[in-house]
This record gives structure tokens, sequence and C-alpha cells, in this order.
């Protein structure tokens, strides 16, 4: 569990003495740099509906506040959430979610500024302005006009990613409806303004402290939120109701989809027979989802043979098939490609050889034509490629001036007083696609390793370090290829903007992205000398 998770219900008096009490001085945002909120985002859950939430019982309804945040940190890989739920309740005007003083997952273009506020229910179907819907209307009112007061912000005018009530429909980089078309914003913004009004004329009763304020937390990476998982099974009913009875949507549909015999092969038998053909990276995780299910369809379209839909299970007829495949071929050439795959093998990383997927390869110490260089410290001295294998041969579809050193500016002034991290050579499956410094990137969700410069001497050395360290995917602002300027304090860094935005074009072309846009990217770091080793 998120050690920021709040879930506790608020009554208006609560809630009011909880945002009234908030600091937020120390808001982090995605990259970790400080500022504040800058506008309010609203969003609707769809799924449970209205309908749904009022036939649980009381406890039911905290149950999946609670079992909700276990959904987005273990299925979906979130790091945060939306900072509230606003219910159907007379007693109960919000639950609070993820720390209010951060930034939180919930709209892959307005995290790393805004606070993000869910609304129980269906408002492409279920009203807003009457019965159970006003009521979750009036409270978000409420709690949209407490943090505009808060925080000194207006619902209008509106700009985009910049300032004003936004909805979560808005996010060019999402594919979402809500808040819902019955959510109309000229009525929201009138009634947040009137509200705001109303609160500052009268005097807020502060009948209790506030049950969760948190101030100076740690930043946390967050990453564009996936879209609502689309390759679940379940109905959405089905969905809600299992994560109030604290069963994981994503486990539940991947036994529906992946049901196998006990005694014959299990779902990691299928995913490291897949993983062995070329296609599903490594290690095999037991969750058959959208990435699992691509591999899959991909081994048995030789044979014929019709992908189970999600609620099937996989045959015997399907496993064998699986078991009948030949891996895919690879070939390498001894030109560049040809030369950093056999480097590759010969450290035993993985290659994906599907021709419509890329491996990730930063090779430190060589230029983009495949010479070796001297690998000057404070240069972008390493080259950034995508490989991909058609037809067994490898071949670089981009390749780009990059650097997986951190600069000079930071080795000298490091972020940790252990020194600068460098990154350890070797292959990790450890980036999503996300946003750093409003720009796409890919950003680190899982546990890399690295070695700290303590001594300032642009050297690996000393132990290692396994963790979350930020260490992300992105752009180099343009420097010159001699100055790295304040680019990289250890991140992976495309030297121009403009070949940094080609890269992640297509690495969003991969169809393990293309089948799951929370997917976890593989990259591979390797030092020149590997590769000359192996020419």
């Amino acid at each position: 569990m998120w050690n920021n998770f709040d879930g506790k219900p608020y009554s208006r008096d609560q809630l009011a003495a909880h945002i009234t009490s908030l600091d937020f001085s120390n808001w982090h945002r995605k990259d970790g740099t400080r500022g504040r909120p800058k506008y309010i985002v609203l969003h609707n859950t769809s799924d449970p509906t209205i309908d749904l939430w009022l036939s649980w019982s009381p406890q039911k309804r905290s149950d999946y506040i609670r079992n909700v945040q276990g959904y987005y940190e273990n299925d979906l890989g979130w790091r945060a959430g939306p900072h509230f739920f606003v219910p159907p309740d007379q007693n109960i005007c919000a639950f609070g979610f993820s720390d209010p003083t951060t930034c939180g997952t919930h709209a892959s273009c307005f995290n790393s500024d805004s606070i993000g506020i869910e609304m129980v229910g269906e408002f492409n179907e279920e009203a807003f302005d009457q019965g159970p819907g006003a009521l979750v209307r009036d409270n978000a009112i409420y709690l949209a006009a407490l943090l505009h007061n808060k925080l000194g912000l207006q619902p209008e005018p509106y700009a985009y990613a910049k300032q004003g009530l936004h909805f979560h429909i808005e996010c060019t980089a999402d594919n979402h409806d809500c808040p819902g078309s019955f959510v109309q914003k000229p009525d929201v913004v009138q009634r947040i303004k009137d509200k705001m009004a109303d609160l500052h004329a009268t005097p807020i009763s502060v009948t209790s402290r506030p049950a969760f304020a948190r101030t100076g937390a740690a930043p946390f990476t967050t990453f564009a939120a996936p879209r609502a998982p689309a390759a679940l099974s379940i109905a959405p009913s089905t969905r809600a109701s299992a994560i109030a009875a604290g069963i994981s949507p994503t486990r539940a549909s991947a036994i529906a989809a992946a049901t196998v015999s006990a005694t014959t092969f299990s779902v990691t038998d299928v995913q490291n027979a897949l993983t062995e053909l070329g296609l599903l990276d490594p290690p095999a995780d037991g969750q058959f989802g959208p990435v699992s299910r691509w591999a899959l369809a991909e081994a048995i379209k030789p044979f014929g043979l019709p992908l189970p839909q999600e609620e099937e299970p996989i045959s015997q007829a399907i496993w064998d098939a699986v078991r009948q495949a030949q891996p895919l071929p690879l070939n390498p050439f001894n030109d560049f490609a040809g030369k950093v795959v056999t480097a590759m093998q010969h450290n035993g990383y993985w290659i994906n050889r599907h021709p419509d997927c890329f491996n990730i390869v930063y090779v430190e110490g060589m230029d983009v034509d495949g010479t070796p260089n001297q690998d000057l410290p404070n240069h972008f001295d390493s080259v950034r490629m995508l490989i991909r294998v058609l037809g067994g041969v490898p071949e670089i579809v981009g390749r780009w001036e990059a650097t997986t050193e951190p600069s000079k500016y930071w080795t000298e002034n490091p972020m940790n007083p252990l020194g600068a991290a460098r990154i350890a050579f070797g292959q990790y499956k450890a980036w999503a696609n996300g946003e750093y410094h409003g720009f796409p990137a890919l950003l680190q969700v899982s546990d890399i390793t690295v070695y700290r410069d303590k001594d300032k001497i642009y050297k690996r050395y000393g132990p290692t370090y396994t963790g979350d360290f930020g260490i992300h995917n992105h752009q180099g602002y343009d420097y010159p290829r001699n100055d790295e300027g304040r680019s990289s304090a250890g991140c992976l860094v495309g030297r121009l903007n403009d070949g940094h935005r080609d890269f992640m074009r297509l690495v969003q072309t991969d169809k393990r992205f293309m089948a799951n846009n929370g997917y976890h990217f593989m990259v591979t770091v390797m030092p020149a000398s590997d590769v000359v080793a192996t020419a």
C-alpha cells in the first residue's frame, strides 16, 4: 500500500478542516520538482455506477475505496491515484485517496499540476442534475470550492494544462470521455464560483481535526495513466464488485483468460515458452494480460488456431501448438546492428525477434555510426538505438546521440549525498510511457541498479544500489555534444529534442505498447567494448 494513502471518509466539516490544514508548499510534480497545483480535474468512475454503489452496504463502499488502491498499485502499477473520491452520500462528502499535497495519477496530460477528483457514477447514462447524481454533484462542487479557495485558484478562465477547471476528456493523450456528457462545464464552473463565494462569506465550522494531513511527503514518480483496462473481459459491474470484495480484477481476468490444467501446464509455462520463441519479454509473471495474449496470438497464427476469448481457458491444442512452434529466426550479420545484437547474445540478454517490436539499446562510448569514441565526461558520447529483427536479420530503425552518464553539473552537485547515479550495465524491464518536464518520455517504474560517484571521478566503482531513482529516458534540450549541461543527473538522454520525439513516436508503435499502453519497456545498456569484442 502507498505510504501516502488516505482512504478515510470525510463529512463536509471534516473535509473543510482537512483541506484548511494542508500545506501545498512541498507539492511535487512527476519529475520531482516542486510547485503548486494549478487547476482541478474532474473525473467519473463509470464503474461503479451510482446504482451499484447504492446497492452496497456502507462497509462494502469503504472496502471498495481501500481495495481500489491495491488494484491501482498491484494491477496497473500506479504509484498514486486520484486525490479524492466523491460518493452519493449525505454524510460523506468525499473519501480521501492519494496525498493531496503531491501529484497523483489520474490524467496523463494533467498529473503534474492538478488535483484529481473522481465522482462516483456513469454520467453518460445516470442523471447528474437530480436524485443521487445531484448529490454527487453537490459534494464535488463543495470539495472543488474548498480546494480553489485554499489554493487561490479560479475555475475560469480556462487555458489547457495551465489554469481553470479541467475535465479528463480534454486530455489529448488519453482515451476517456469522463466525467460524462451529462456533466456540463458551464454549469459546474458557475456552481463552484457560487460555492466559493458562500464559503468566503460564511466561516467554516471546524468540528474536528483532519484525520490525514501529510506535509513534505517524499516525491514519487508517476507515469501516464493507462486507459481503463479494456482488455479485461469482466463486465464493469463485476469488476467493481470484485474490487469491493478485495479480489484483483486483473487476476480474475487472467484466471478466466488462461485457466489451465494443473496436471499439464501452467500460465508461467505458457509465458516461458513465448519468451523462448522471441515474443514475450521475460520474466514470466503468471499474469496473462494483454501483452501475453498478443504474443500467444502471434505464436499460434501459423497453426490457424483462433485466440481463445478472454473468458475461455487455454486449450491443450493451443499449448501443444506453442510447444511445437519454432523460435523466430535470429541471424545477425556483421554490420553495426548485427554486432550489437551479437554482443547482447554474448551477455545473455533477451532479444525480441518480432518485426513489429523494438529492442531499445544504449551503447556507451560509441558514435552513431558504430565507431568507438573516448567516452569523455560531460559529453553525449553514447548512441541510443531502436533495433528490430526482420526475417531474422537485425536492423537499426533509429539511432541518436545520447548519454547514459550524469553531466558535470550533476556530478559536482549531486542530488544524493552518496553521489550522482550511474546506471549499471545490463538489461532492465523498468520503463513506461509518460511525460518528463511536459514532454513525452519513458519513465522509470521498476527497480534498476546504479553506482554512486561519491568521489566525483566520473566512473563506476564501489557498491551498487537497487531501486527507483527516477532514471528516465528523456530529451536533452539540444545541448551541444560536448556539454550535457543539466540534461542528465543519471538519466538516459537523447541529445536532440527532435530526435527524442522521433524515438518516442516509434516506441509507441511497438505492438506490445499498442496491446497495453501501460507496458513496461525493456532497455539494454552496454559499453562499447562489448560490441567491439564481438566484431
